[in-house]
């Protein structure tokens, strides 16, 4: 919640500073000037202190400071499955392996779980996506596939990887 602790008219003095740092407050002035004095108390005493000459700003500002606040909700959404078939090369935190796509759509810039016998054995990113020596911007079910795995290097010809994305929702903030 926002709590508006004090508000007026009139310009900014010293006196709003100090009511703003004893209640660790932001100040906000719409259509104000400012004394020099307040400004300077308000750069000693770390006071945010914010002067607007259009109303718009002032909304979309605070808007865009309350929605920092909010924490989003993610969500998951899965996209599909590689066989792993082949390991190409490892290195100290990629691997670049070689499967089929069993289910779904999986898309470079992707999440990756690395299962194991139904067991989740390492986490890690889908960085690169190719097929037939190409680079490519999705590959369906049914497809063979290489991809570029970032992630401890630990995945063994059978795993199965399972893509998915990640969303975050916000409230919107009104």
């Amino acid at each position: 919640k926002v709590k508006v602790v004090a508000r007026g008219l009139g310009n900014i003095t010293e006196g709003d500073i100090t009511r703003a740092e004893a209640s660790q407050a932001k100040l906000v002035g719409f259509n104000v000037k400012i004394s020099s004095q307040a400004e300077e108390l308000a750069r000693q005493r770390q006071v945010q202190l914010k002067a607007y000459q259009i109303i718009y700003d002032l909304l979309n500002d605070l808007k865009a400071e309350i929605q920092e606040l909010v924490r989003p909700e993610i969500k998951r959404l899965d996209l599909g499955q590689v066989k792993v078939l082949a390991i190409f090369k490892v290195g100290k935190k990629e691997q670049i392996v070689g499967g089929k796509v069993s289910q779904g759509l999986i898309k470079p810039d992707s999440l990756i779980e690395v299962l194991r016998q139904d067991q989740v054995v390492a986490l890690g990113k889908l960085s690169q996506l190719q097929s037939n020596k190409q680079i490519v911007d999705q590959a369906e079910a049914g497809a063979d596939c290489g991809l570029k795995y970032e992630g401890q290097p630990i995945i063994q010809v059978n795993d199965i990887l399972q893509v998915y994305r990640e969303e975050k929702i916000y409230k919107q903030v009104k």
